[in-house]
């Protein structure tokens, strides 16, 4: 699906992706898991085209994505950033969720009823649907971060790049979205997603892509990846690996 080759950007003289080569298979979920400032925004941003990089460095379907324009690129790659900042937008939640049909309608046309279905079933795995008639500025930031994961869902694109998602949700979010995105990646979506707590990946054993200093450290399941050694070397030596009875977790070591 998703294909990087020799990837390197920089903002000016500071260089933040150096030399990233990745293959992304169709269908599969993946973390990308590394410390603040390590490149991990910036590869979404040039994932999703919202960062220009040259020819032939990345390719999704076989194609360039320099070669799609951006309506085309809608309906293959959607993207729930960071920083989700809607609390100026006054619209209820279903009609901000109906946007992400965009790319789907004909120009200037309006959403149909079979667009707003699609969002009441996306409403509803998200659990979502006691928010629908909620004006989206007055809802509290882990509510803005789903219901954006709710409006890229709704665009239904093959593709889903979620940049920190789980930053504003409590645990009980976070686990039913992790559950989410297992669901999806079954569908055959295409799930990456990046996170701070290498735990998101443990918990799914799903591809993980660790990341130091702008370059990939380890790109295997989670299991084999996110080891105390390679979670000192990107964290330093707080931090380690405990297998309990055969399952991984992470936990600081304050002694």
């Amino acid at each position: 699906m998703i294909q990087i080759n020799n990837l390197n950007f920089s903002y000016g003289n500071k260089k933040v992706l150096s030399n990233i080569n990745l293959e992304i298979a169709n269908g599969s979920l993946n973390a990308i898991v590394g410390t603040n400032g390590v490149g991990k925004s910036t590869l979404f941003r040039c994932l999703s085209k919202q960062q220009p990089v040259k020819k032939d460095v990345i390719y999704v379907k076989n194609k360039d994505i320099n070669n799609y324009s951006y309506q085309s690129f809608a309906h293959i790659i959607s993207l729930v950033p960071q920083l989700v900042n809607i609390r100026g937008n006054d619209i209820c939640v279903c009609d901000y969720m109906v946007e992400g049909r965009t790319p789907h309608l004909a120009f200037f046309s309006i959403p149909q009823k079979k667009d707003y279905l699609i969002v009441e079933k996306v409403a509803q795995q998200l659990e979502l649907c006691n928010l629908l008639n909620e004006r989206v500025s007055e809802l509290s930031g882990g509510q803005q971060q789903l219901v954006s994961l709710g409006r890229a869902m709704v665009q239904d694109t093959p593709v889903i790049l979620l940049d920190e998602p789980m930053s504003a949700l409590d645990l009980s979010n976070q686990s039913k979205l992790l559950i989410l995105f297992r669901k999806l990646s079954h569908q055959g979506k295409t799930i990456i997603f990046s996170t701070h707590n290498p735990n998101h990946a443990l918990s799914l054993n799903c591809n993980t892509i660790l990341l130091k200093n702008g370059s990939v450290m380890c790109y295997d399941v989670a299991n084999s990846c996110i080891t105390t050694q390679n979670l000192k070397s990107i964290y330093g030596n707080n931090v380690k690996c405990i297998d309990n009875d055969g399952e991984l977790y992470c936990k600081l070591d304050l002694s």
